[in-house]
């Protein structure tokens, strides 16, 4: 079978409406609008066209660790543990 193109918009009879982000001849990643991304294998996919064109995805923020502790003051912090030993009398 041959391989999608990328980014073409898609239906599947279980998972409903998504986009191809990989395609090959052994393998299929489709991302569905609310499945999330799944792998399929291209020559038993049954895929049909969807009308129209994606929606538009949004990004996950990536989030700034480095910054965020510093600017929390954490940064100059150092946690000390402090273990208590227990003796036989």
């Amino acid at each position: 079978m041959k391989a999608l193109e990328k980014g073409a918009y898609i239906q599947h009879f279980q998972y409903g409406l998504g986009v191809i982000m990989q395609a090959d001849s052994e393998y299929t990643d489709i991302d569905f609008n609310t499945h999330g991304l799944k792998k399929f294998r291209t020559s038993i996919v049954v895929l049909e066209r969807a009308e129209g064109t994606p929606p538009p995805r949004k990004r996950r923020a990536r989030k700034k660790l480095a910054a965020a502790v510093v600017a929390n003051g954490a940064a100059a912090v150092t946690p000390v543990v402090v273990l208590k030993t227990v003796g036989r009398k």
